[in-house]
């Protein structure tokens, strides 16, 4: 569905003139966000190279990181860089004053974390699952990352479940319809989450001290 049809078909339920257009536009893409962050779609795979500056131990994301880093890479050594849960684990495998070549990294909101501190520029290569593309145009769809046979039940109920409550809408229509868009929705996201069960994955790995008794 484009993004007409799917903006006509929440404003139908929604039954709202306040609400414009234009909101329902910023919400459907707020739903495609956060419904493509439960899943990874094979689509959205996306790679870029981020370089680690001398001296520094961390770096932006790339604007349309969503979730899930796969792998890292050095291009400048020519090794594979361990991928690991957060910070806090970096923190403990590297002392804040240690340098030289990059040997782990971990996502810590908009940043990529590494240990050591770079020694010397060093460029990483990064695979990662990307935010879905913004609707903008009327034409504009998602059927590509999110199949047309489930796009409206799952973006338009989540637009309809979270914007139906602040309308004027009689109360028992607004519960009626709550209670049937709940329904739809839960049924595509389920669907969305059967589609893609070989999508590749990464688990980090964690940072486990040994104890001795």
């Amino acid at each position: 569905m484009d993004a007409s049809e799917l903006v006509k078909a929440a404003r139908i339920v929604l039954r709202d003139p306040v609400i414009l257009d234009e909101t329902i536009l910023q919400e459907l893409n707020w739903a495609a966000v956060d419904s493509c962050a439960i899943v990874r779609i094979p689509t959205l795979l996306a790679d870029d190279t981020l370089t680690i500056e001398e001296g520094e131990r961390e770096t932006y994301m790339p604007p349309d990181f969503h979730h899930n880093l796969i792998s890292a890479y050095s291009s400048t050594y020519s090794k594979d860089i361990t991928v690991r849960s957060n910070r806090q684990t970096i923190d403990a495998l590297h002392s804040k004053t240690k340098t030289g070549r990059i040997e782990d990294v971990a996502v810590e909101g908009e940043l990529l974390v590494a240990g050591p501190i770079a020694s010397a520029d060093e460029e990483i290569d990064i695979k990662y699952y990307a935010k879905p593309p913004e609707l903008v145009n009327d034409n504009d769809n998602l059927d590509e990352h999110i199949p047309h046979h489930i796009a409206r039940d799952l973006l338009c109920g989540k637009v309809i479940l979270r914007k139906l409550p602040e309308t004027d809408n009689d109360p028992q229509y607004i519960v009626k319809m709550t209670q049937l868009w709940l329904g739809l929705y839960e049924a595509a996201e389920r669907k969305l989450k059967a589609l893609y069960p070989d999508a590749p994955k990464r688990r980090p790995i964690r940072h486990r001290k040994i104890r001795t008794f």
